[in-house]
């Protein structure tokens, strides 16, 4: 596997396809493994969390999802690494899952997302084997709403469980369900449910190549979205400029 050292995590440079083979083959062989992957804002809530990037370091495998995780690495060690961000990573199992007859579970989002997302699966995936739910929205979720998430996920015995909490409780999650849930895969997946179901509009593909999804997003998700840049983020960013990088 290609991987390199970035903040003490070991972050895989491979490309999509390669991605998919290593999904492809710890499904086959029943190997338990938790991907994550990474952004800017990741990187950020773990410089002032440790605890979150304890957690992080658990995970088996970490794909590349924001660009700025790209562009350290190439500053580090000069190479052009493969941005593998939730939403495209999902869109390419779905066809695996159908082809090889793999179960998913979406857990995640909102009853309204998930609503839009079983029909655009129905529509276009008919012979895909799929479950969704989507628990109550909350900071911490009750020993009751950890009763229901296991029971729904161990009645369906997915191949592949996709979560899509938002950093940093989905990572948590995960780490906290690793030995009550026998998944062969489970994927930390962000937002990635509302862009597939249509509900946030995706940059377009020029943008994501350049790097600059961040400001459409910001664009068109400014109240939600300027407070953490300007809480976490930016003071990450600040940081490394002012001579941190040495310590990537």
């Amino acid at each position: 596997m290609h991987t390199f050292r970035l903040l003490d995590l070991n972050i895989f440079s491979g490309s999509l396809e390669q991605a998919l083979r290593i999904i492809d083959n710890r499904v086959r062989k029943k190997r338990q493994t938790t991907i994550f992957t990474p952004n800017l804002h990741h990187l950020a809530l773990m410089s002032r969390d440790a605890e979150y990037k304890n957690i992080y370091r658990t995970a088996d495998t970490l794909f590349i999802d924001g660009m700025s995780v790209a562009w350290l690495l190439h500053y580090k060690y000069r190479i052009h690494p493969e941005r593998i961000n939730g939403t495209n990573l999902v869109a390419s199992l779905l066809p695996l899952c159908v082809r090889k007859e793999f179960k998913i579970f979406f857990l995640g989002s909102s009853v309204n997302v998930q609503q839009k997302l079983k029909l655009m699966l129905t529509r276009t995936y008919p012979a895909l084997h799929f479950d969704l739910y989507a628990p109550p929205v909350r900071h911490d979720f009750t020993e009751k709403d950890k009763r229901i998430i296991f029971q729904r996920i161990r009645f369906f015995r997915p191949d592949i469980l996709l979560v899509g909490f938002g950093a940093p409780k989905q990572e948590r999650f995960l780490y906290q369900a690793k030995r009550i849930l026998k998944v062969p895969v489970r994927i930390a997946v962000g937002g990635a449910f509302d862009y597939l179901a249509g509900v946030r509009p995706r940059a377009p593909s020029w943008m994501q190549q350049h790097g600059l999804e961040w400001f459409y997003r910001i664009v068109h998700e400014p109240r939600r979205l300027i407070p953490r840049y300007l809480k976490y983020d930016a003071g990450f960013i600040f940081s490394l400029a002012l001579g941190d990088l040495r310590l990537l």
